[in-house]
């Protein structure tokens, strides 16, 4: 009977602290319902509220059997649950599990008693590294179209610490992506990545894992932002990821994606709006634009930026680039010979330059061979591994150097870019319409006319010109580029591992230039071929497309030459070649071009010009992007 009556005493102690803890700061009514209502709480939850639920699906990130549901059973369920035994397994315990609730709650005056870091949470003291962790950085991944939910970039979160190298290889980095079963076919992953059906999940691991994938495997570039979060924001943060680490949330492709969960997370740290432009889709760079126009206002109103610095780590490729651009031509030449049959005759040759061009030679030579081998990985080469040990030893022969290798210059930012959505209007002409006006939009546009960092390759989704007037009085679709992708590959050495190959992609439908009687014309046009950097501001490419079309001839082929200009705000492009047409005796020619002069990132005048063998096209756009 006594244990009874104490069980009853300590539920009605507990039930009398929860109201307690309910209670506004005069006591005369709770506020838990209004507490639970709060935009912080809601984040900590993951709750839409349009969806009227969490978008969090693993069943024990909730207290409450209806917490997925009902904020506020979960907020009465966190309270109760902060004075509960310890139990046997400490960290199983609420106040170790959901660490970045309780931090908040505290903020909100209802645990008088709180202590933020319990010594009985020795997994979360152990992976959080409080003492270590001086800063946190939000990482932009420039694009990879070797897989589809890359394309558009990545962005991560690393927590930096004093320990390790410059570079922070062995600090804790947090990702998030979709949980994609193994042997997924392309077509099944884009359409469940799209409209639904995949699971994400926060990971953590060491940055160097994260490095050698992105820079060393799949040769993307990373910005570093360093935020400028106070201890409480780097704690809050902290504490949130470790309570999201492994669990399954809800996952689209193109919103709720790794730049949607990090910037929710870093919006309800700092309580900046970064989510404002996430209705359709958010995609890596909107975040990091989001962050200058905070830091823009931050500026105006005499506050600290958000972003302390920003940092241009290349990949392993731009770096040999840029060292292999710095040799001359006879200093190619022995590095290439030793990549085709080996060190025999490095010793004779080599002797020839000074000691200081030895020096770089070899360090480049030896890049080359990083670069390689870290590639190969799990199964580099045998005969790779025993070059490279023959260059090292020849490198240790020679005096040692304090003068580290040249560092590749900065590259912009995609943030320091155009934003991804366009929008125009201006005139066009066209041999069936004659003059008329035009408006232009698109939902994702980086062409390489544009301000980018993407040196000549381009990606742009649903570009949409529509006609208003012309010949017709009314409003008609003018061209409809439903996806244009260039990948340019810029050679550096002859080396026969590499592949040398760039490449387009086109697939659109435009208003026809044939007197046939057809409104338009749609094709897919695909092309290979090779590209060089003549200098920094001029580019040469040559391909030859394969293209099919809706109106004969319906296959055709395309060679042509196309020259880059790159002057900074202005850039120029211009194109000629030869296209077979069996309506046309022989070849047919087609020529044309464009120039852009860009006014800052938001604005840019844009002429173009193409003739083919029916049609000479024209038009002048001023460009506006957000």
């Amino acid at each position: 009977m006594w244990l009874f009556r104490v069980v009853v005493v300590l539920c009605i102690l507990n039930t009398i602290s929860t109201v307690a803890w309910g209670m506004s700061n005069d006591g005369n009514k709770p506020d838990i319902d209004q507490l639970s209502q709060k935009p912080v709480w809601l984040k900590l939850l993951h709750f839409d509220e349009k969806m009227g639920r969490s978008e969090v699906v693993s069943g024990d990130f909730f207290l409450s059997p209806d917490g997925s549901y009902d904020p506020e059973s979960e907020l009465v369920a966190t309270l109760r649950a902060y004075n509960s035994p310890w139990g046997n397994d400490a960290n199983a315990h609420p106040r170790c599990r959901f660490p970045a609730r309780y931090l908040w709650l505290s903020q909100q005056g209802v645990l008088p008693a709180y202590e933020s870091r319990p010594t009985q949470c020795t997994s979360l003291e152990h992976w959080a590294l409080f003492d270590k962790v001086n800063s946190i950085s939000f990482l932009l991944v420039s694009g990879y179209l070797g897989n589809p939910g890359s394309t558009f970039g990545h962005s991560l979160l690393k927590f930096n610490s004093n320990a390790g190298t410059e570079r922070g290889l062995y600090d804790l980095s947090a990702s998030y992506g979709a949980m994609i079963p193994e042997n997924e076919s392309t077509i099944r992953y884009i359409f469940k990545g799209i409209f639904g059906g995949y699971e994400g999940s926060f990971s953590d691991r060491f940055y160097y894992a994260q490095d050698l994938v992105y820079s060393h495997t799949e040769f993307r570039d990373v910005w570093e932002y360093v935020l400028n979060l106070s201890e409480y924001e780097r704690r809050f943060l902290t504490f949130h990821l470790w309570e999201v680490a492994g669990k399954k949330f809800d996952y689209l492709f193109l919103t709720k994606n790794c730049a949607y969960r990090l910037s929710e997370m870093l919006e309800m740290v700092t309580g900046e709006a970064l989510l404002t432009h996430s209705t359709l889709w958010y995609i890596p760079v909107e975040t990091f634009h989001r962050m200058q126009e905070v830091d823009e206002r931050r500026t105006r109103e005499g506050k600290a930026k958000l972003v302390k610095s920003v940092r241009f780590i290349p990949s392993s490729q731009r770096k040999l680039n840029y060292l292999v651009s710095l040799l001359n031509d006879e200093e190619r030449a022995l590095i290439e010979d030793v990549v085709a049959h080996g060190t025999n005759d490095l010793d004779s040759k080599i002797t020839k330059f000074d000691a200081n061009r030895q020096q770089f030679i070899l360090d480049t030579a030896l890049a080359y061979y990083e670069y390689k081998l870290v590639k190969e990985q799990p199964d580099p080469d045998q005969v790779k591994i025993d070059t490279k040990t023959k260059l090292l030893l020849k490198r240790l022969q020679l005096p040692a150097t304090l003068l580290p290798l040249p560092e590749v210059p900065y590259l912009m930012s995609p943030a320091d870019g155009n934003p991804p959505m366009l929008v125009g209007a201006g005139i066009g002409s066209h041999p069936l319409e004659g003059e008329y006006f035009r408006l232009h939009w698109a939902p994702f546009s980086q062409e390489s006319m544009g301000k980018n960092s993407l040196e000549g390759s381009e990606i742009v989704l649903l570009d949409t010109r529509l006609g208003i007037g012309g010949k017709q009085r009314g409003l008609f679709l003018d061209q409809l580029d439903v996806l244009r992708i260039r990948k340019l590959t810029f050679s550096t050495l002859d080396d026969t591992d590499e592949n040398p190959w760039s490449w387009q992609l086109l697939a659109s439908i435009e208003r026809s230039g044939f007197a046939t009687g057809a409104d338009y014309e749609g094709q897919f046009r695909i092309g290979v071929g090779r590209a060089w950097k003549v200098n920094q501001s001029f580019a040469i490419s040559t391909m030859t497309d394969i293209s099919l079309h809706t109106l004969a001839p319906y296959g055709r082929i395309r060679p042509h030459v196309n020259v880059m200009a790159d002057f900074g705000g202005l850039k120029w492009q211009g194109y000629g070649g030869m296209e077979n047409r069996r309506l046309h005796p022989g070849a047919v020619a087609i020529w044309g071009g464009e120039l852009q002069q860009n006014f800052g990132n938001e604005m840019s005048l844009q002429v173009t010009l193409h003739k083919t063998a029916q049609s000479k096209r024209a038009g002048a756009d001023i460009l506006w992007r957000w």
